[in-house]
């Protein structure tokens, strides 16, 4: 599936953790943000795993660490969209092929 990344928040992540894994921050955070969006609450790491399908919980936790070092301690990778409310679903996506 195509997750379209928000450009603020592909910008924060490169600024905090450099182009490679910032760029791979940048598409967790969009991923985690959807699987909020769409669940319609606050979601840990097991859930967004489950949800996602193709996230093993090893790479769902390591990639919640690299968030972490990149943005202090921060443990909400879906907080960056909270204040801006830009989730939202890709292009032409129907809500079927999201649920999971």
């Amino acid at each position: 599936m195509k997750v379209d990344v928000d450009r603020d928040v592909l910008v924060a992540c490169v600024e905090r953790a450099g182009p490679m894994k910032g760029a791979r921050l940048a598409m967790f955070v969009s991923e985690w943000a959807i699987a909020e969006t769409e669940l319609g609450h606050e979601i840990g790491p097991e859930e967004f795993s489950d949800w996602w399908q193709a996230r093993s919980r090893r790479t769902v936790y390591r990639r919640l660490s690299e968030y972490r070092t990149a943005f202090d301690g921060s443990d909400k990778p879906s907080e960056m969209f909270r204040a801006r409310r830009t989730v939202t679903r890709p292009r032409g996506a129907p809500r079927e092929a999201l649920a999971r």
